[in-house]
């Protein structure tokens, strides 16, 4: 029979090797609801490595969505955690509530784990999760005054390329490691010029010599046709787990964006209606407060086949247009309704304007009319309509780059501003300008 002691040392020899670590203690639920025991794909394999065995070198990672990293750097936050003591690790995304939502991950993790872990229920927290050994794992927004503070063994900037000043971020973030810490940056990409490819394309060809590059597109760029169904190409993605239909349904409906967000090609600067500086000089390190003393409106977008509804609560301040509230609505009709309603009764809106093409949105339109009478406006999005609205945004995202009034100031969604990019003008077959995109 062997003993506790002979178990606790073949245990402590194979969890040498932090990858068994990794294999044996942590589970990852399926969409199912089933727990399963975590393997990583073989392309974290050598980022885990990096993360756990050499924390003096950084590392930048030009990547595809949906292949497992935020799950990767859950995991290798949990066992920095159990491993160091009183220091702490930092999750910085553009949007406080995209690192907050990373954390409260981490923190399901931890419960789902094979084996009890060195953190007390207690101090597992939506905002805030310590470990027995004292190290804390802390979400932050990307506002440089809000990252300055304590010492980091680990600082995670997601999503990187979607940060509106990304210089200064990282000018907030050096000294959090300047007595030996880690620094990993991971990102889809936005625009060729920014800071993050330009690290990337530096630690690529060894320019940073303490920084490591991944790149991990879902298929190598060269090979895919975007004009044809991925089904017809025979192509294998990266990530075995990844839903194909939906990324076909994403190719088939927008190539720029498949491109973009599964092929690591950053958005064509040259053809953009917004360029990405101009787009940036419109973002804002935290949302605009509501004034509840102030009026607003809502501008509601209807769905359309697979197209998405959005809706999005404006305040004008007496010289600036703020983007308060911004939400992706339910597709269907009576959920759709029943949200806008909830919405109205929180931001009591004095004008509603919204999409009545098409007979969704003429039913919208009846049902809004009906029950907020003159506070709604119907809109038929023809081509004019939209190349005016589009038009107005540049002058204001123009007033924010130059400093004038009035200008628009929203928070900095990676998912808006990757539509914003992907706005085209075209020539229709009967030579009028239309706009392209979301």
């Amino acid at each position: 029979m062997v003993s506790v002691v002979e178990d606790v040392d073949v245990l402590a020899e194979r969890w040498a090797d932090p990858m068994n670590l990794v294999e044996d203690v942590f589970r990852v639920r399926r969409l199912d609801g089933r727990l399963v025991p975590y393997t990583p794909y073989e392309y974290l394999k050598p980022f885990f490595d990096i993360g756990l065995k050499h924390l003096d070198r950084d590392r930048i990672v030009l990547k595809s969505r949906q292949i497992g990293f935020t799950t990767a750097i859950s995991i290798e936050a949990i066992i920095t955690a159990m491993t160091f003591e009183d220091t702490e690790i930092s999750i910085i995304s553009s949007q406080y509530k995209q690192a907050r939502k990373i954390v409260i991950g981490i923190g399901n993790i931890i419960k789902n784990s094979a084996v009890p872990l060195p953190f007390r229920e207690s101090n597992i927290q939506r905002e805030r999760i310590e470990s027995d050994t004292g190290v804390v794992i802390v979400p932050y927004s990307s506002n440089p005054s809000s990252i300055r503070g304590d010492a980091s063994i680990k600082v995670y900037l997601d999503e990187f390329a979607f940060v509106p000043d990304q210089q200064s971020t990282l000018d907030a973030v050096e000294p959090k490691v300047s007595r030996g810490g880690q620094i990993t940056i991971v990102s889809t990409p936005l625009r060729e010029d920014d800071l993050f490819m330009s690290m990337f394309k530096d630690a690529e060809k060894g320019i940073l010599h303490n920084m490591d590059a991944f790149y991990l597109p879902l298929y190598p760029p060269e090979r895919v046709d975007l004009t044809r169904s991925l089904y017809e190409q025979g192509l294998t993605p990266l990530c075995p787990d990844i839903s194909l239909d939906r990324v076909e349904s994403v190719r088939s409906k927008s190539p720029e964006r498949f491109a973009q967000e599964y092929l690591c090609q950053p958005v064509d600067e040259q053809t953009a209606y917004y360029p990405g500086e101009l787009i940036m000089a419109g973002v804002v390190p935290e949302r605009p407060l509501y004034d509840p003393d102030k009026p607003c409106t809502f501008g509601i977008d209807t769905a359309v086949a697979h197209d998405r509804s959005a809706l999005v609560v404006t305040q004008f301040d007496g010289r600036d247009y703020n983007v308060v509230h911004i939400e992706i609505l339910s597709n269907e009709y009576e959920q759709q309704l029943k949200r806008i309603r909830q919405l109205f009764d929180i931001y009591r809106p004095k004008l509603i304007r919204h999409d009545k093409t098409g007979a969704f949105g003429a039913h919208i339109d009846r049902e809004l009319g009906r029950e907020y009478g003159l506070a709604v406006e119907g809109v038929n999005y023809t081509n004019a309509v939209k190349n005016e609205m589009a038009s107005r945004l540049k002058m204001y995202l123009q007033n924010a780059k130059n400093g004038l009034s009035p200008r628009i100031r929203f928070e900095g969604d990676p998912e808006l501003l990757s539509e914003l990019r992907r706005v085209r003008i075209e020539i229709t077959k009967t030579g009028l300008t239309r706009v392209s995109g979301k």
